[in-house]
């Protein structure tokens, strides 16, 4: 396998390296901006946050974009407007494009980026597999008095759909989920530990949560999250995204129950309760956040103080990114790109045929001595192999063998319309006969791309040195 067999590998790797830096910026830009806000906004910190997380996604597609076209551009393509003779034959250019990763070290980077992915996409599932299967456990019979206390509120929220209660015994704390189906998730043991009133004032603050739509907006956090898992200011976005969120549901629960003190209780009791499972990954829990500054902010609304220590962690998460971002350009620097070039050499009054720099030309011309029967010549990365099966050499022998009879009909023809320039009849047939070369060359190189690359690859070839 080469960088030509799977060419989205080396661009996807290169995305992940430049989205090293990037990230970085993007975090201090929002830093920035969340200090030039006003302290009493959790709204305009919220939208700063889900706005630098979108961001960060679109880098990272925008960098994979441009990757593959650079990619793609670099790949090798027949130059039709070169032309020169070289002992008495055709020698055809390759187009140069942008340099990519290094195929190994790109397979590596995309290896271990695809296993942190599907990790966290596996937490996403069966996160939601979890939900669908408390949705339709069995239920005790204290279900529909809180159903009904529910739908009271829910309507106070001014909800119109049907939001479904549910007991769960290994929970921690409520939790909502689900956007289209809402659904709201409460410990069983909580009934028996914890006044009404208080419970009440918990499940207002789920309902927060589906009246903002928080879960889509957690999905797709989650979705992010998990393809940028490697970048720290994901996660300290992800950290500040999720405090913010818990916030501004405590403030709605407390303006619909206009009881912010019995929140406050709540979640203070609900911090000394110890439930006997972890949270689904895409649930609103009512624990979310940093317990302690909602608690304050429910009994003093106008402390909005943001805690020093996101500079603390913001500054450790920038050392470290420039750590990573050096050792990437080192390791980069330090690797030769992959280069390729061929060489069709023949044992009869066109000896050579190539594909590639000019400087490697000579090496191809030096390989002809003491190899008794036509070949082709490669030298991908520095170092040189030949090709000397029949079966792989006859079908690039045939298609040149083909460019030669179109290169004199074509020569013929350009006599001839130095003669009568005007006439339509001869530029219809060369015109008809440069298409026929061009789809003749694009045979020729895919077939160098699909059958001689991966060949030449292979450690079984002889090397000429």
């Amino acid at each position: 396998m080469n960088e030509l067999d799977l060419p989205w590998v080396p661009a996807l790797a290169s995305a992940i390296v430049q989205f090293v830096w990037q990230g970085a910026v993007v975090g201090v830009v929002t830093l920035l901006l969340i200090r030039l806000l006003p302290r009493p906004n959790p709204h305009a910190r919220y939208l700063v946050y889900c706005i630098a997380m979108v961001a960060c996604a679109i880098v990272l597609v925008g960098n994979f974009t441009l990757a593959l076209i650079a990619h793609s551009a670099s790949v090798p393509e027949v130059d039709y407007t070169r032309s020169a003779m070289t002992n008495g034959s055709t020698m055809m250019g390759l187009l140069g494009g942008k340099k990519i990763l290094a195929s190994g070290l790109s397979l590596a980077i995309v290896a271990i980026w695809a296993i942190g992915v599907s990790f966290l996409f596996v937490r996403i599932a069966l996160s939601t597999f979890w939900i669908q299967r408390m949705r339709q456990a069995p239920q005790s019979s204290q279900q529909p008095i809180w159903q009904a206390r529910l739908d009271i509120l829910a309507q106070r929220f001014g909800l119109k759909q049907k939001i479904q209660l549910c007991f769960a015994g290994d929970l921690s704390s409520p939790i909502c989920a689900g956007w289209w189906r809402p659904v709201v998730f409460l410990p069983t043991a909580l009934i028996t530990r914890m006044a009404p009133e208080l419970i009440e004032v918990l499940l207002a603050h789920e309902l927060a949560h589906i009246r903002r739509h928080d879960y889509l907006v957690k999905t797709v956090q989650s979705i992010i999250e998990a393809l940028l898992f490697f970048h720290p200011v994901i996660w300290w976005l992800t950290r500040n995204i999720d405090q913010e969120r818990e916030q501004m549901a405590d403030a709605l629960a407390a303006e619909m129950t206009d009881q912010p003190k019995h929140l406050a209780c709540a979640l203070a009791a609900l911090a000394e309760y110890h439930g006997e499972g972890s949270l689904p990954t895409l649930a609103q829990a009512a624990t979310g956040g940093h317990l302690m500054t909602r608690i304050k902010l429910l009994v003093k609304p106008s402390d909005h103080r943001v805690r020093t220590t996101v500079w603390t962690q913001l500054g450790a998460a920038l050392i470290l990114l420039v750590v990573v971002f050096g050792v990437a350009q080192v390791a980069l620097a330090n690797i030769e790109p992959v280069r390729i070039s061929y060489a069709l050499v023949r044992l009869d009054k066109s000896p050579l045929l190539s594909w590639g720099p000019d400087d490697d030309i000579h090496i191809a011309a030096a390989a002809v001595h003491g190899i008794a029967v036509d070949f082709i010549f490669v030298r991908r990365a520095g170092v040189e192999r030949v090709i000397t099966d029949p079966d792989i050499v006859a079908p690039l022998r045939a298609r040149w063998s083909k460019v030669y009879q179109i290169e004199e009909q074509l020569s013929e023809l350009d006599r001839q319309l130095i003669k009568q320039p005007f006439s339509a009849t001869l530029n219809l047939q060369r015109a008809a006969l440069a298409r026929q070369q061009a789809e003749v060359f694009g045979h020729t190189e895919r077939y160098l791309q699909q059958v001689v690359a991966p060949i030449a690859a292979s450690k079984a070839l002889n090397s000429t040195r």
